[in-house]
């Protein structure tokens, strides 16, 4: 408000949106959106790793997973947030209501290469937001 106090949050999550997560590494922050909406029928969750690194980078991830799939949602692998027309599946590469990317990080410390991926990142999401 005009009073300098937030009038709440910046973006408001429902289960009638279709909502796309981009490098959930363990899909924890999925889980917690399921269970904000009350449903994960239209959660697509996906990770920028391999299902067998996800699971070898976080033991709990076959149980978040696996809440996940049980809510509705559909959790993806090996999804690139730079390349969503060209790695996601057909079918998948629909138009989303909410495109959610918490900590995009190119895996390096070098400046540069982060505003590239943010550019990158960007450019291709414009193709499948709604």
């Amino acid at each position: 408000g005009s009073d300098g106090k937030s009038s709440g949050p910046a973006t408001e999550y429902d289960a009638e949106q279709r909502i796309l997560v981009l490098g959930d590494g363990d899909f924890s922050f999925s889980r917690g959106l399921m269970k904000h909406c009350g449903s994960a029928k239209n959660i697509t969750a996906s990770s920028y790793d391999s299902l067998k690194e996800v699971h070898s980078k976080y033991p709990q991830a076959k149980e978040v997973l696996a809440a996940l799939r049980k809510g509705g949602a559909t959790p993806l692998h090996e999804i690139d947030a730079t390349q969503l027309r060209e790695t996601l599946p057909p079918g998948k590469a629909a138009l989303f209501d909410r495109v959610v990317f918490n900590f995009p990080h190119s895996g390096s410390q070098r400046v540069h290469e982060n505003r590239a991926l943010l550019l990158d990142f960007f450019e291709s999401v414009r193709h499948v937001l709604a």
